[in-house]
């Protein structure tokens, strides 16, 4: 799905997350609108790939180190977001 490096998907996760929580619009900016639903459409997310997703994202959310707070308020956000972009 991604290629070799995650240079690309790390890339626009920050520029998605940044714009999201109020920072510089820089995924609009570079890529245009988000719409995260229909760009995700080509692949097929049930629940389990879901979980996955979200397995991975919360190792990557403690690797980081966060305040406890932000890591909450980040997994909250990445469940939600998670869901509706599930298809299958």
């Amino acid at each position: 799905m991604h290629g070799v490096s995650l240079e690309s998907a790390r890339e626009k996760l920050t520029a998605f997350l940044t714009q999201r929580f109020g920072g510089p619009w820089l995924y609009n900016n570079k890529y245009g609108p988000p719409m995260m639903r229909g760009r995700h459409m080509p692949f097929k997310i049930a629940v389990a790939q879901r979980n996955q997703w979200l397995y991975a994202m919360d190792l990557a959310l403690k690797e980081m180190e966060f305040d406890q707070e932000l890591e909450d308020l980040l997994f909250v956000f990445f469940t939600d977001f998670s869901e509706k972009i599930r298809n299958h």
